[in-house]
C-alpha cells in the first residue's frame, strides 16, 4: 500500500477530491449542503489518523528519536495550560466588537489563551536563539 501511494498518491488524492467536489455540487443543487461539510470532517479525520499512524511508525523504527516526540508533547501541554489559564472576560474596549461578532466567553478564552501562548513561545524562541549564539561563541 505504501509503495502504491508513494507512486500514485497525488493522483488518488486528486480523484477523491474531484469526486467529492462533484458530489457536493450535485447535492447542493438539490438543497443538500451538509454533504460537503460532512466530507470535510471525514477527510480531516482520515488525515489526522494517517498523521498519527505515520508518527507512530517513525518512532517505532527510530526509538532513539523519542526526544522529538517529548518536545512536541511539551509544546502542546504548554499551549493547553495557557488556554486553560486564560480569562474569558474581555476588556471594556473590546466588548462592543465581541458582541457584534457574537463571540462567546469560551471562544474569547481560547483566543486569549492562544495569543498568550504565541507571545510566550515567541519570547522563548528568541531567548533560545540568543542563548545558543552565546554558547556557540564560547565553543
Amino acid at each position: 500500500m505504501y509503495n502504491f501511494l508513494l507512486k500514485r498518491g497525488q493522483l488518488v488524492a486528486f480523484l477523491v477530491g474531484a469526486i467529492i467536489s462533484i458530489a457536493h455540487v450535485a447535492l447542493a443543487m438539490n438543497g443538500n449542503y451538509d454533504f460537503g461539510l460532512a466530507m470535510s470532517y471525514a477527510l480531516i479525520a482520515i488525515s489526522a489518523l494517517a498523521m498519527v499512524m505515520g508518527i507512530a511508525k517513525y518512532f517505532i523504527e527510530n526509538p532513539k528519536q523519542i526526544k522529538t516526540l517529548l518536545g512536541f508533547l511539551a509544546l502542546f501541554a504548554i499551549v493547553g495550560v495557557l488556554i486553560m489559564m486564560a480569562s474569558g472576560d474581555a476588556p471594556e474596549s473590546l466588548k462592543d466588537t465581541i458582541t457584534k461578532a457574537n463571540i462567546t466567553p469560551g471562544v474569547y478564552k481560547y483566543i486569549n489563551g492562544s495569543v498568550n501562548a504565541t507571545v510566550i513561545l515567541l519570547v522563548l524562541a528568541f531567548l533560545g536563539l540568543i542563548v545558543s549564539e552565546v554558547v556557540s561563541i564560547f565553543k
